[in-house]
C-alpha cells in the first residue's frame, strides 16, 4: 500500500473514533448463568441472611415436650436450656419448635431405666426437601456440638440434666470392624459388619437421680444443654415402665454375636425399650 494511502486510512479511523455520537465496538455480554445456578445462589444468600439476622439465644429458654403412653396423654416435661451452651441449647430449641418441619414431635422415648434415665434416639434424618430451607442450629453435622462438649460446661450425669448425644464412646469409635460368616449360593463367605451409625446430635437423655451400672458414662458422649424443671413425676413414671432387659452377659447372646447372628443385633437394638409406646405428641418454646 502507498504511504499516502496508509496515512489517509489512519486519518479516517481517527475521525471515526472521535466523531460525536459515533458507536464504538463493545465485547459481547457475558452469558447468563443457568437457572439452576441462580436458584442455588439465591438459596445460599437466603440462608446466610437468616443466619446473620437470627443470632443464637443470648439467654436461656424453657421448652416443653408433651408425652403420651399408649396413645393416652401422660403429661408434660419442661426443660430449662442453659445460656452458656449456645449451639446445643439453640439446637434443642429448634427441634422443640419443629423448625422447618424437623423436630421432636412423633419421636419416641425408646430407652428407660428405673430412676436412672429416659432417652430418645431423636430425629432419624435431618435432610430437608428444599435446599432453600435453613438447617437447625449447628447444621447437619455435630462438629460445633463436639466443640462445646470439649468445653464441658455442665455434667450430663447430674440429676435432672438434659443432654444431646453428639459422639460415640472412644471404645466404639476405635473398635475393630467385626467379620462374620454368611452363606452365599451354598458357600460360606466372610463379610464385614457395618460400624454403628454416628449420632446426628438430636437424640437426648434426661438423667434422673439413680444410676444404672450397666450403662456407660455420658460424660464422653453427651452434651448437657439444659435441666428438667417440670414434670419430674412424669419422668420417674416413664423410667419405671417395663422394658426389654439387656442380655449382653448371657453366654447365648455372646455366642450369637460372635457368630454374627443378626438376631442378636436386632435384640440389642431393643435393650431397655419400654413395652409401652411412648411418643412425644407436642413440643415448643415457652
Amino acid at each position: 500500500m502507498p504511504r499516502s494511502a496508509g496515512r489517509a486510512a489512519h486519518r479516517l479511523v481517527s475521525q471515526t473514533a472521535a466523531a460525536p455520537g459515533s458507536r464504538q465496538a463493545h465485547p459481547p455480554p457475558a452469558p447468563a448463568p443457568p437457572p439452576a445456578l441462580n436458584l442455588l445462589i439465591s438459596a445460599l444468600l437466603s440462608a446466610a441472611a437468616w443466619t446473620a439476622a437470627t443470632p443464637l439465644p443470648a439467654a436461656a429458654t424453657d421448652v416443653f415436650l408433651d408425652v403420651s403412653i399408649d396413645a393416652a396423654p401422660a403429661g408434660r416435661l419442661t426443660i430449662h436450656l442453659f445460656d452458656d451452651v449456645p449451639v446445643g441449647a439453640a439446637r434443642f430449641a429448634d427441634l422443640a419448635r419443629d423448625r422447618e418441619g424437623v423436630g421432636y414431635v412423633r419421636s419416641r422415648i425408646d430407652a428407660v431405666s428405673p430412676d436412672a434415665f429416659i432417652a430418645s434416639s431423636g430425629v432419624a434424618s435431618l435432610s430437608y426437601s428444599d435446599v432453600s430451607r435453613v438447617a437447625i442450629a449447628g447444621g447437619e453435622t455435630v462438629e460445633s456440638l463436639v466443640e462445646e462438649l470439649a468445653a464441658h460446661a455442665h455434667s450430663p450425669e447430674a440429676p435432672g440434666a438434659v443432654s444431646l448425644t453428639v459422639s460415640q464412646a472412644k471404645a466404639v469409635r476405635e473398635a475393630p470392624v467385626k467379620t462374620r460368616l454368611v452363606a452365599v449360593k451354598g458357600k460360606f463367605v466372610q463379610v464385614e459388619d457395618k460400624r454403628p451409625a454416628a449420632p446426628n446430635g438430636t437424640g437426648f437423655v434426661i438423667k434422673l437421680a439413680g444410676q444404672d451400672g450397666r450403662m456407660a458414662s455420658l460424660e464422653e458422649t453427651n452434651l448437657a444443654v439444659g435441666e428438667l424443671v417440670g414434670g419430674n413425676e412424669l419422668a420417674k413414671r416413664l423410667s419405671d415402665l417395663k422394658a426389654a432387659q439387656p442380655t449382653a452377659d448371657s453366654p447365648y447372646f455372646k455366642l450369637a454375636k460372635k457368630l454374627g447372628d443378626r438376631r442378636a443385633d436386632v435384640a440389642e437394638k431393643y435393650f431397655l425399650r419400654p413395652f409401652s409406646k411412648v411418643v412425644i405428641t407436642g413440643s415448643g418454646v415457652l
